[in-house]
């Protein structure tokens, strides 16, 4: 037998295997609709199994969800970035933060000029200054809008220092005279 005829054998037998194994069919061995609608507890419902009586549980200690954690999981509040920490977020937010949202965070670079809307915001603004440090990780975290996510660029520590430079930079921009705030021309 030639290779392409017996290649072209086993994917016919092989397509004849997977159909039969994805039918819909009730069987001696699977209990079909059982797996369909499994029985389950209402949420604040009462529940016979457990000594306090309700069906929902206190999740185990220490765990939180994953959105809340984001957005308290705020290190920066608790303790205030060191200089290496900031010199870090410095050098990763000019990477790969500055070229749309210009080097100084203002929404002025040659990128942003040249896309069409909406374009990137400045950072610098009341409602991005407003936003609190947890949220601004998960933005650079899972991406919004038109800005990808930066998760597999930027580790967890490396957001958290970008996050910081960010804010140390609206802080020096909001004490800095209104004439120097401009954006310089290109």
């Amino acid at each position: 037998m030639r290779p392409r005829t017996l290649a072209g054998a086993a994917a016919v037998v092989a397509s004849v295997v997977s159909i039969g194994a994805c039918a819909d069919r009730p069987s001696k061995h699977w209990d079909w609709e059982r797996m369909r609608a499994q029985p389950r507890y209402e949420p604040y419902g009462a529940s016979a199994y457990f000594a306090d009586g309700m069906a929902m549980r206190a999740p185990p200690s220490g765990t939180v969800p994953r959105q809340v954690q984001m957005a308290t999981n705020d290190s920066l509040a608790v303790t205030a970035p060191s200089a290496a920490m900031l010199a870090r977020g410095a050098t990763r937010f000019h990477i790969f933060c500055a070229v749309c949202h210009g080097e100084r965070a203002d929404g002025v670079s040659i990128v942003a000029h040249n896309m069409d809307a909406p374009k990137p915001p400045s950072l610098l603004t009341p409602r991005a200054r407003g936003f609190p440090p947890g949220q601004v990780v998960a933005i650079i975290t899972l991406g919004l809008g038109r800005m990808p996510s930066y998760a597999a660029e930027l580790s967890t520590r490396d957001r958290w220092a970008v996050v910081a430079y960010l804010r140390d930079l609206q802080r020096r921009e909001s004490s800095a005279p209104a004439d120097s705030m401009s954006p310089t021309p290109q």
